[in-house]
């Protein structure tokens, strides 16, 4: 009798697994990469980006990695500084929006071209599997102090109007309020 029982459960349970694992096969195994976590991760305090690349040169894998990091650097100030300068213009009348946002967008452009301040470097990795090289590095980035870059140069710029170098500075310190939370 028990082995009557036995034999339908059996069946139903691969019933319900092998359909399951047709699916994660479809996809293929999943690879675990260095640096995941929130160690890594961007914070109040801190942006956070990993570079990957790819070369059969290692040196130029390690350009590339780095290369990659730093632009998703880049982009996440950009985005910040977007987003707290759209909501300080929103509710701040007191000056021209649209001249306060391109001038802005034109200095953090130009901050992010030159060098990104006080860049470190968390860990890098290279693995080299017979043909390539493959390198992950890891960045981060204190937010107060990138905030401090860009307000230094605010006040090196002097052809600036007042009203736009005050708007200016107050969306910086906005931005430094919200990354010490």
């Amino acid at each position: 009798m028990k082995r009557i029982l036995l034999l339908p459960i059996l069946a139903l349970s691969l019933a319900v697994v092998m359909p399951s694992c047709k699916s994660v096969d479809q996809y293929g195994a999943e690879q675990e990469t260095p640096f995941r976590g929130s160690d890594y991760e961007s914070s109040r305090r801190y942006f956070r980006a990993v570079g990957k690349a790819q070369s059969s040169d290692e040196r130029i894998a390690k350009r590339k990695s780095d290369m990659d990091a730093r632009t998703q650097l880049a982009a996440m100030v950009d985005v910040t500084i977007r987003e707290v300068a759209d909501d300080y213009l929103r509710e701040s009348a007191m000056v021209d929006r649209d001249e306060v946002m391109s001038q802005f967008q034109s200095l953090a452009r130009q901050v992010m071209d030159t060098r990104l301040a006080d860049v470190r470097k968390l860990d890098e990795k290279t693995y080299f599997n017979g043909e390539k090289y493959t390198v992950f590095v890891a960045y981060e980035i204190h937010k107060n102090s990138m905030f401090d870059m860009l307000e230094d140069q605010i006040e090196l710029e002097a052809e600036r109007d007042e009203a736009v170098v005050e708007a200016m500075k107050d969306i910086l310190e906005e931005a430094k309020k919200q990354s010490d939370g």
